[in-house]
């Protein structure tokens, strides 16, 4: 329940921005927003099976029902992404981004450096939720099952 809220209130969001800062259109804001909360329920399956498969080859125990009770609570997490990602994306134009790279890095930065960019930005974004994933399997790592 507490990742169906989460993923509920980073698909507002993105609602909100794609209707608010971008203009976007009703039918394609509420699609915006259906993408990103299931991207929230997605990626935190993924990472429950990651933290149960990683776990059980250390040596912990952390069986599934502990790793998606986890999973569950850091998705908190993904609300501060999903505030970043919808900010950030206001102004992302993939000709600008690779400007602006070109100029930090120099006129000989690739053409694919902008993507590369956006895919550091994501990764930032989503620092918040790894971190609490993080700090979870490490408190409950060796609790009673």
């Amino acid at each position: 329940l507490f990742l169906l809220t989460n993923a509920c209130l980073a698909g507002a969001i993105a609602t909100a921005a794609a209707t608010g800062l971008h203009r976007r259109g009703v039918a394609a804001a509420w699609l915006t927003g259906m993408l990103a909360a299931k991207g929230v329920i997605g990626f935190s399956y993924v990472e429950t099976l990651g933290v149960w498969f990683f776990s059980r080859r250390r040596g912990w125990s952390v069986p599934m029902a502990r790793a998606e009770r986890i999973v569950a609570y850091a998705s908190a997490g993904w609300l501060p992404a999903a505030v970043l990602l919808a900010a950030a994306s206001t102004r992302y134009d993939p000709a600008a981004v690779t400007a602006v790279v070109r100029r930090l890095a120099g006129p000989t930065a690739p053409a694919w450096s902008g993507l590369l960019a956006v895919a550091l930005a994501f990764g930032i974004a989503v620092l918040a939720f790894e971190s609490l994933v993080w700090t979870g399997v490490r408190r409950l790592r060796y609790a009673n099952p």
